[in-house]
């Protein structure tokens, strides 16, 4: 883009004649646009480039001067003091959009801070929520990696959901959440409104809008048997696919009040089972994909050590 622009100014400049004339207000003009590449270098690019811009654009300036200089003191004074604005612009506008970006990062890490904070909040009601939210985050973003067609934003909003997936439960009274043996009828279908819960307490923030999908839909089915909506297929959007499958995942190889963990092996046959009735069939190949070493690596991390496989992967393939 900013070899685009680059070469359009100099098209315009170039093709227009120096020196006082009819056209000479579309001469000046065209020699404004050289600062729309060096003020593009300076948004995306910091000091470096945009420098290293500034050098490019006032190169080709340069040539044009020269090789038109035919004694016009106003037109050489005019186009010398471009060139002395160019660099002031250059300067200027790199140090303001540098102290833009470092707002813009530091506002982000207080974010995700925050974020961070709500869903540790969690676990002072059920203990282990915040390493299972860190853990599932941690599987969600290898297995998008694998299934490959999340763009960052994507990604992003996948990582969040999966981190806040569970908020909804705040809504949920503790005589449930903390229940240690299994719920009536009435208490499941109470326990069943946490997504929608959850879902509504993001609604109102805009930047959380697609994580509310992975909120809303973590326990929708590719059959269309799940809830709250019965959602089916593609249906389901796709961040909630890719977390439905390590959400199980997680659930299996974590020990819990009413099971042992299981075995990586036992887990992986276990979603192979659930092929396209639970899961995207899409997904679970790409999950199958991944290395044992790199769930090893993540549940680690966040406080589970999976066990060894007797088998490889491969033979689990639906």
């Amino acid at each position: 883009m900013i070899g685009i622009a680059i070469m359009v100014a100099s098209a315009l400049h170039f093709s227009l004649p120096v020196g006082v004339h009819s056209w000479h207000w579309l001469h000046l003009l065209a020699q404004k646009i050289y600062l729309l590449p060096v003020l593009m270098a300076a948004a995306w690019f910091g000091l470096k480039g945009t420098l290293l811009c500034s050098c490019l654009v006032t190169l080709v300036f340069a040539f044009h001067i020269f090789r038109d200089w035919r004694g016009y003191e106003m037109v050489q004074a005019d186009q010398l003091a471009d060139v002395v604005n160019l660099w002031i612009v250059a300067l200027l506008s790199s140090i303001l959009f540098g102290r833009i970006h470092q707002t813009v990062k530091a506002l982000a890490r207080a974010r995700d801070a925050t974020l961070a904070g709500l869903a540790a909040s969690l676990d002072l009601r059920e203990h282990g929520t915040s390493q299972h939210s860190r853990r599932v985050q941690a599987y969600a973003l290898i297995l998008a990696e694998r299934v490959g067609t999340l763009d960052e934003s994507g990604r992003r909003s996948l990582a969040i959901g999966a981190l806040l997936h569970d908020i909804g439960k705040i809504g949920v009274p503790d005589a449930i959440i903390l229940k240690p043996g299994a719920l009536t009828a009435a208490e499941r279908r109470e326990m069943r409104r946490h997504p929608e819960l959850g879902a509504q307490l993001v609604e109102r923030l805009d930047s959380l809008a697609q994580a509310r999908e992975v909120i809303l839909c973590h326990h929708e089915r590719f059959d269309g048997t799940g809830y709250p909506r019965g959602l089916a297929g593609s249906m389901i959007p796709l961040p909630a696919r890719i977390f439905a499958v390590v959400d199980a995942f997680d659930a299996l190889t974590s020990d819990r009040p009413y099971q042992r963990a299981a075995s990586y092996t036992e887990a992986a046959g276990r979603i192979a089972m659930d092929w396209d009735r639970a899961f995207d069939p899409l997904v679970v190949d790409a999950f199958f994909r991944v290395p044992f070493e790199e769930w090893a690596r993540a549940g680690r991390e966040y406080g589970v050590e999976l066990a060894e496989v007797d088998l490889g992967p491969e033979s689990l393939r639906p």
